[in-house]
């Protein structure tokens, strides 16, 4: 093989490597475009279906609402089971009620006590304080101000 021939099949070999690489190029790029349609279509659908679980439950609640004396037989066990959940919760609440007004009746002016009864109570007595490690503290001069400051207004965000 002489430095001609040898060019030549350089030459070929290089341009079959470009023709090759613009097909996988080609390739690549269709398919990305069709996984990015799908995950948009996959989006928009979840999208879909939660604003029709919010319709469904709208209508059953309507028409509870609406029917709940006089149902239609198909729909009367499921309006019967709703009132009785109700009727439960409400019966519940009663019992929450009383017993906030027991541990802190309405002229103690501070509402916060029974969150902090309540926090006393659930309290796990066996949990005990995680130890510090001393070494592990950071200093205050290493704190970063500008994510400190960021964490505070996400904070208010919330």
């Amino acid at each position: 093989m002489n430095f001609d021939e040898l060019m030549q099949f350089v030459k070929d070999s290089v341009e079959m490597i470009v023709d090759k690489s613009a097909e996988l190029y080609k390739a690549a790029e269709e398919k990305t475009k069709k996984v990015a349609r799908t995950t948009k279509l996959q989006t928009e659908i979840a999208v879909e279906k939660s604003t029709l679980r919010r319709l469904y439950r709208q209508i059953g609640e309507k028409y509870y609402n609406l029917h709940r004396d006089d149902p239609e037989e198909a729909l009367a066990t499921l309006c019967s089971d709703v009132t009785a959940t109700l009727n439960r919760i409400a019966e519940k609440q009663e019992e929450v009620d009383r017993l906030k007004e027991e541990l802190c009746p309405e002229d103690d002016e501070d509402e916060d006590d029974y969150d902090f009864v309540v926090e006393i109570i659930t309290e796990d007595p066996d949990e005990k304080e995680p130890e510090t490690d001393e070494d592990a503290v950071f200093e205050e001069s290493a704190v970063d101000e500008d994510a400190e400051e960021e964490a505070q207004d996400d904070d208010e965000d919330e």
